[in-house]
């Protein structure tokens, strides 16, 4: 094995180990968990019984307790009456379709819930190809330096509360996918050779729409503001020059934009069919007004609403298995592994700023990379949205759930592993990854079944017993135990961050992962 490639190898044995980290937690979780002790996994589970049937599912259609199995139809006996219908049927149909197949392969195998396996694990995966996305990101961040990009990722998939919701039959994991997937694509460095930059984050875009409303909103955003960095960088670029040396415009590049866009075109339908019909159906894109009459809730004042209680609680949710609630903050101490992050997102901006203007075009110190100033922007965008949406979505009357601010913990690890490995190298890498490693087993035995108190379930109810054999379910942890130490084998051996020199990316940051590297 020639000394070349070993950097390379390293590097996708660490993004292996990441996917490892998040499919084993979640197939745990998947595993731990009665059959539908989350209150919305019947309805998901519900929505893809829809599409089975070759039905679209609306919000006060029933749910398919025949095809559900027992499980199914015993928590549906045992739910109150507006939980009995599919009443996510305001999410597009996107990572609905994608588990179709597994939802149909579990309930063949006839395993306890029946199609419910099959939509958690599909969740998994989506949750651990989102974490893998996210490392690449952050790799480019950090001008190329293999280990950032590691150490972010092990961040978000070692994250109690990334576990926790990847094992559940939810899209927030695909949503997750999306946003991740449409940064990789803006932040593609030049001199790959790609004419088709736009038609891939335009499609990941259009998927995310696919997915869920605030996915679409952070997606658009994300192609928004890059397509404003992009134009003001040509602004200034033309004003320098003192002469437009750029060839007439011919049809020729524009032959193939068909062929570029056409992916975006055709996912990008799922969503404006999707939300088209909500508005014929319900009066609005997203049915919010439709859904907050069928669940008796109503709009608040944001002046009525207590925002640091909720930056509290996400913050503290986030970093356990629970869904808790914002009156009752369940670890405090938790909270103090978002705020450093958060505060590395601040001092990230001015290192990136620093470098682009002070430090200029020479290329930096190995092992003290640039922080890609374009990159930053965008990952200030998603965190942005993760905490303004779930917000708008509460004065609506909506619940914010934790889950919904996850695509912001990413984007903070991303910013917060580039300062530290910009800071304090390889030994302070190492740190950020053994941080989470303890929080991530420390909370793992307080993950216990959890079923709804509020039900009084039969003591012989399979709605109160986990799936499988332990040794199933600690194969799960064994995998998450395997690919955390690959992620750690991997930092240590990849011994320089980055090469001197680079290339530019689109968005103006500097970055020396060179044309064909990832």
């Amino acid at each position: 094995m020639s000394r070349s490639k070993d950097p390379h190898r390293w590097w996708i044995a660490g993004l292996i180990g990441v996917a490892f980290v998040v499919c084993g937690t979640g197939w745990y979780q998947a595993l731990l968990a009665p059959p539908y002790s989350y209150p919305d996994e019947p309805a998901h589970t519900g929505y893809v019984l829809e599409l089975q049937a070759g039905r679209l599912p609306r919000i006060d259609g029933p749910i398919d307790g025949a095809a559900g199995g027992p499980e199914l139809r015993e928590r549906l006996a045992l739910s109150l009456p507006r939980n009995r219908d599919v009443w996510v049927a305001n999410n597009p149909p996107g990572g609905y379709v994608l588990s179709v197949a597994p939802a149909a392969v579990s309930r063949a195998l006839g395993v306890p819930g029946g199609p419910l396996l099959g939509v958690r694990l599909a969740h998994t995966a989506a949750m651990a190809a989102g974490c893998v996305l996210s490392c690449v990101v952050a790799r480019r961040l950090a001008g190329g330096d293999a280990r950032v990009g590691l150490v972010a990722g092990y961040v978000t998939a070692a994250v109690p509360h990334t576990g926790y919701l990847a094992g559940q039959a939810m899209v927030d994991g695909f949503g997750v996918l999306a946003t991740f997937g449409t940064l990789e694509a803006l932040t593609r460095p030049e001199g790959r050779g790609s004419r088709r930059w736009w038609g891939r984050a335009l499609t990941w875009a259009a998927f995310g729409a696919a997915v869920r409303p605030m996915t679409a909103l952070t997606c658009a955003a994300l192609v928004v503001a890059a397509a404003a960095a992009q134009g003001a960088r040509a602004a200034v670029k033309r004003r320098r020059s003192a002469r437009d040396d750029r060839p007439r415009w011919t049809p020729g590049p524009f032959r193939g934009l068909a062929v570029d866009l056409g992916p975006a075109l055709a996912v990008g339908s799922i969503g404006v069919m999707w939300y088209s019909l909500n508005w014929v159906r319900y009066g609005g894109p997203t049915a919010s007004s439709h859904l907050f009459e069928k669940f008796g809730r109503g709009s608040a004042p944001l002046a009525d609403l207590d925002i640091w209680r909720y930056l509290h609680g996400t913050s503290n949710c986030l970093f356990t298995y629970y869904e808790c609630t914002f009156a009752v903050i369940l670890y405090t101490f938790d909270i103090f592994m978002l705020v450093p992050l958060a505060i590395a997102a601040v001092v990230a901006l001015g290192i990136s700023i620093w470098d682009r203007f002070k430090r200029g075009r020479p290329s930096l110190p190995v092992g003290r990379p640039t922080i890609a100033l374009g990159i930053v922007g965008l990952l200030w965008v998603v965190v942005a949205m993760s905490l303004v949406l779930p917000v708008a979505h509460w004065t609506g009357g909506g619940v914010p759930h934790p889950r919904y601010a996850l695509a912001m913990v990413p984007a903070l690890a991303a910013l917060g592993a580039a300062v530290i490995g910009r800071i304090a190298g390889k030994a302070g890498l190492l740190l950020l990854w053994a941080a989470p490693t303890w929080v991530l087993w420390s909370e793992t035995p307080r993950s216990t079944p959890r079923v709804p108190g509020f039900i009084a379930y039969p003591p012989d109810s399979p709605l109160i017993m986990s799936t499988g054999p332990v040794w199933l379910r600690g194969g799960g942890l064994l995998v998450a135990a395997v690919g955390a130490l690959v992620v750690l084998a991997a930092i240590v051996a990849l011994r320089e961050g980055v090469r001197a020199g680079g290339v530019r990316t689109r968005l103006g940051g500097w970055t020396s992962v060179r044309a064909g590297e990832p």
